[in-house]
């Protein structure tokens, strides 16, 4: 189908749904020109099934940190001029920083290698930055945070935010300078992953070499509801507009075989499932929280989470920590902060897709309005992020976590965790294969019953009776979490507990088979 932008762009104005209407601007709403979508008439399904095959199946694996143990080469003598922070980098020049700042960091950090390369080869790689001082014998995993830039490579700026970060935590500038990031990087695993588009990044246009939007590429079995059809998508109202700008939207630049890119980051975040995450952009300020859509054709735009009011709270904690973004006040936007369908809803974004398929939050950032700036504006976008930077990540692994263990043996065991109240919330899993380590997300101000229901992973005949947690509430209040300046952190997030199962006394066979011959 061919169509132009001029085209697009009045129906869009035509239609109510459109944040023109609200006096917004909306950066995911933009279109390639037309020639990057004429593809002689081809549907998006019949394009798609041309593009590079790849799996849907999200394997968990993860490469190697650094190459055969071995140190990569730091850049040459002069390599970098002036002012790091001042300038851009390239994809080369990306991957000598990033390789430097790890052989150089005395073991703070390590580089993963994420596969497979984008659709030109490009690898996509990820810092790792744990605690300098792990505790020795530590029960349970370490909170965890996981950054992603750059996912539209036109929206350049958030991903030199994220190279100045991944920096400071290796080279120990930011602990050295703030007890507050001290004690973060004693506590909690960073990861980061500068660039997830560096293929769109290198021509400074939103969509990877296939001209796919990664941000409309997700999708999982576990969404509660089909994929729009191209009727569906197509659909048009009496006077021409589209009815459905989000399935439309959806069908033509993110309806594709999953890219590379989407392929590379879905096993990273499967492999390793942060507690907490954030997926960088630019072009607007808020602090975009979950769900972006709930419907096949995104016609909703109330969409709460079953965890209500965490992420909401999430996001008004990074608000509340950069000053520009929390003045950002025009509907629907609320100091700063916005539910994504409110905004207007996105089909096949990777913040729902972690939420369905990872049973876990993310938040999507918009960092600067201007998509592309220059240089010049670098330090003052770290001046007004990094206070926010810290807070957010402050909050990874707010809730309970625990593990739960045989009594007798201390064996680790798989569980059910099931929330009675509040009743909407979803429940949770232990993983045997982790030390039957889980986590269960906690909105600070909610009281919580929880139900855990240990099971043996391979079956077997042994059963246990269910653990009661009654009236768990975390022991902080929700507008200290969320205030300026507020550094709550550590014991007053989250509740941790060994949860130690009782086997369930064995049936009276004997009893049994005297029933049995009556």
């Amino acid at each position: 189908m061919r169509f132009s932008v001029a085209l697009l762009v009045a129906l869009a104005l035509a239609h109510a749904w459109t944040s023109a209407a609200q006096g917004l601007r909306r950066p995911d709403a933009d279109l390639p020109a037309t020639s990057e979508l004429d593809n002689g008439g081809t549907s998006a399904q019949q394009l798609g099934s041309a593009l590079r095959p790849l799996s849907d199946t999200f394997v968990a694996t993860r490469n190697g940190q650094l190459t055969d143990g071995q140190e990569f080469a730091s850049p040459p003598p002069g390599e970098f001029v002036g002012d790091e922070w001042a300038r851009y980098h390239n994809h080369d020049e990306m991957v000598r920083l990033l390789q430097d700042v790890v052989n150089n960091s005395n073991g703070a950090c390590t580089l993963d290698e994420l596969d497979p390369p984008s659709v030109e080869g490009r690898v996509l790689y990820a810092v790792v930055a744990s605690p300098r001082n792990p505790a020795g014998g530590a029960v349970l995993p370490r909170p965890s945070f996981t950054w992603i830039g750059n996912m539209h490579g036109d929206e350049t700026a958030n991903r030199e935010l994220l190279l100045r970060l991944a920096a400071g935590l290796c080279n120990g500038e930011l602990a050295d300078s703030d007890a507050r990031w001290k004690a973060l990087q004693g506590s909690t695993t960073v990861r980061i992953i500068p660039t997830m588009n560096p293929d769109g990044y290198e021509r400074r246009t939103r969509w990877n070499a296939n001209k796919v939007d990664l941000n409309r590429n997700f999708w999982s079995v576990e969404y509660p509801y089909a994929k729009p059809t191209l009727d569906q998508a197509r659909k048009r109202d009496r006077y021409g507009a589209t009815m459905y700008p989000a399935a439309d939207m959806w069908s033509k630049v993110g309806n594709f075989t999953l890219q590379p890119e989407a392929v590379a980051v879905s096993r990273y975040l499967a492999a390793a499932p942060p507690d907490l995450s954030a997926n960088l952009h630019g072009g607007a300020l808020v602090a975009n929280y979950p769900l972006d859509a709930c419907d096949s054709v995104g016609a909703l735009t109330n969409c709460p989470t079953a965890e209500e009011p965490l992420p909401r709270q999430l996001a008004a904690a990074y608000a509340v920590h950069n000053p520009n973004m929390s003045a950002q006040g025009t509907a629907p936007f609320r100091a700063g902060t916005v539910q994504g369908a409110a905004w207007y809803p996105v089909l096949g974004s990777m913040q729902d897709w972690v939420y369905h398929h990872l049973d876990r939050l993310m938040l999507t950032l918009e960092l600067h309005e201007v998509k592309d700036p220059p240089a010049t504006a670098l330090d003052d976008l770290w001046g007004q992020n990094s206070a926010a930077f810290l807070r957010i990540m402050e909050l990874a692994g707010m809730g309970l976590r625990g593990r739960v263990l045989d009594q007798q043996t201390r064996a680790p065991l798989a569980a059910t965790i099931t929330v009675t109240s509040p009743a909407s919330s979803r429940p949770a899993d232990a993983d045997a294969a982790r030390g039957g380590y889980f986590y269960k997300p906690m909105a600070p101000g909610v009281s919580y019953d929880i139900t855990v229901q240990p099971y043996r992973p391979n079956g077997g005949a042994i059963k246990y009776l269910p653990i009661q947690l009654k009236g768990l509430r975390l022991g902080v209040a929700a507008d200290r979490v969320t205030a300026e300046g507020s550094a709550v952190t550590g014991a007053a997030l989250r509740i941790e507990r060994t949860l130690l199962a009782t086997r369930a006394p064995a049936a009276n066979k004997k009893k049994k088979m005297l029933r049995a011959t009556m």
